[in-house]
């Protein structure tokens, strides 16, 4: 069996991914491989790379069966967020389908999505993104780029090509990875040691509070300011995967409530239309926060007293320099 899980991105897709890594050896013991390619710190590359080789779709689908024919002994798990957006555009849609198709001709396929409330998805990867420096467009455009009916075509097609498709719904506690841990078949020794990665290890790419957030975009006036050398590397990695804390501070909201809403709606009308309903069962009692906040934090929202503590919790010499 190949198992196959597509994110969606913001879903704490990382986070699992990481705790296969941890646990492969465990895992090959009861005859599950995660593939070597996915050893290492950003571990979900392997397949989003198949889906944009250089060379073409083609050695993408060939390297695929290769490692499908290579061990025809194993179950093996795969995993990329970035199958989500393979959905977004017919063409790229025609590629991820046109490899899968191909994957079933030497073994059976199961597909498992872990789905999100799309606009709460949408606002978390925009938040990622404008944190690590990435120029983007607009969030409204950003919003309306996504087009629900488009989305969950692909869903179905997905569904009528493979063996089987399971929807899990994202918890923001992480609870969903142990129903995706039951979809991929582990048995219960290395499917608890996974579930005690997750539990024991930081949540990976976690999104930022308010003034986290002020930071880290408005690094030159706040180095000016503090007479500090900012590092964005340095600070995103502390704020991520450390127990750094500002005082009073609060999550940061970045999409505005109109926003927020219509694309909710839309997805919510598209799926209820096409009767999809793993999205309307999960989200469509959804209640929607009213918060309308679409810019970044201001830089005066980070006070001396929030750059003293920069300094002295953050920085090694005490003071004056946050640079990797």
């Amino acid at each position: 069996m190949l198992y196959i899980h597509g994110g969606c991105p913001k879903t704490g897709t990382t986070s699992l991914q990481a705790a296969l890594v941890g646990q492969q050896d465990a895992l090959a013991e009861e005859g599950i491989l995660y593939p070597d390619e996915w050893r290492g710190g950003n571990s979900h590359n392997g397949l989003a790379r198949m889906l944009h080789t250089e060379e073409g779709l083609d050695t993408a689908i060939a390297e695929l069966k290769g490692l499908l024919e290579g061990h025809p002994d194993r179950d093996i798990i795969l995993s990329s967020e970035s199958l989500f957006f393979r959905l977004r555009e017919e063409r790229s849609q025609v590629a991820l389908l046109r490899l899968l198709g191909a994957a079933r001709e030497v073994s059976l396929v199961t597909v498992a999505w872990t789905l999100r409330r799309l606009d709460d998805m949408v606002h978390s990867l925009y938040r990622q993104l404008t944190t690590a420096g990435v120029e983007l467009r607009p969030l409204s455009e950003v919003a309306s780029s996504f087009q629900p009916d488009l989305l969950i075509a692909g869903f179905r097609k997905v569904e009528d090509l493979v063996a089987g498709v399971t929807y899990v719904k994202y918890d923001a506690d992480g609870q969903h990875n142990s129903e995706l841990l039951r979809v991929f078949g582990l048995p219960s020794g290395p499917a608890r040691l996974v579930e005690r990665a997750l539990e024991e290890a930081p949540r990976l790419n976690t999104s930022l509070s308010q003034k986290q957030a002020a930071t880290i975009l408005n690094l030159e006036e706040l180095s000016a300011r503090s007479g500090l050398t900012l590092d964005r590397k340095a600070l995103l990695s502390t704020f991520r995967h450390g127990d750094f804390r500002f005082d009073d501070d609060r999550p940061w909201e970045l999409m505005n409530h109109a926003v927020s809403r219509r694309l909710h709606e839309d997805m919510l009308q598209a799926s209820v239309r096409c009767g999809f309903e793993p999205y309307s069962d999960f989200f469509g009692e959804a209640e929607l926060s009213d918060w309308d906040s679409s810019a970044g934090p201001a830089p005066d929202l980070v006070s001396d007293e929030d750059l003293r503590k920069i300094s002295s919790d953050l920085s090694p010499w005490g003071a004056g320099n946050l640079d990797t």
